[in-house]
């Protein structure tokens, strides 16, 4: 049975537990913010005054936007459950 179709039952039945529709909630405005943070730095480093700094320092940058852009696409995978609407 796909998530979306489990997640619909048990809102409908009543069966799961309140936490986990909360818990799911957070998740999707963590997915939603994450996302736009990454729109954000994108505009960031695409600016020609990012190129200039330190290379030390550019490296940190760049290690975490990695980092960002490794969850998101972890969490790309879970959209079903970070999408699902109260039917």
């Amino acid at each position: 049975m796909a998530i979306k179709t489990k997640l619909d039952v048990a809102w409908s039945t009543n069966t799961a537990m309140g936490a986990v529709f909360e818990v799911r909630a957070q998740a999707e405005m963590i997915y939603g913010e994450l996302q736009t943070i990454l729109a954000h730095i994108n505009k960031i480093t695409s600016g020609a005054s990012f190129s200039a700094i330190d290379s030390e320092i550019k490296d940190e940058g760049v290690a975490i936007i990695g980092i960002l852009n490794q969850s998101k696409k972890a969490l790309d995978a879970h959209k079903d459950f970070l999408n699902w609407r109260q039917p």
